[in-house]
């Protein structure tokens, strides 16, 4: 006879500290102050093609 024992967890998204540092970074301030950046299309492709 063979037993088996299903162990389940309930999951809360606001048990995981990275979980929520990283929802309080991606929905605080602007994007100045999440440093994003945006380059010219003709910069990227340039990139692209020395990249191969």
């Amino acid at each position: 006879m063979t037993a088996s024992l299903t162990v389940t967890q309930a999951s809360s998204p606001d048990l995981c500290p990275i979980t929520v540092a990283v929802d309080m970074l991606a929905n605080a301030g602007g994007v100045e102050e999440r440093g994003a950046i945006f380059t010219r299309r003709e910069v990227v492709d340039f990139i692209l093609d020395l990249c191969g």
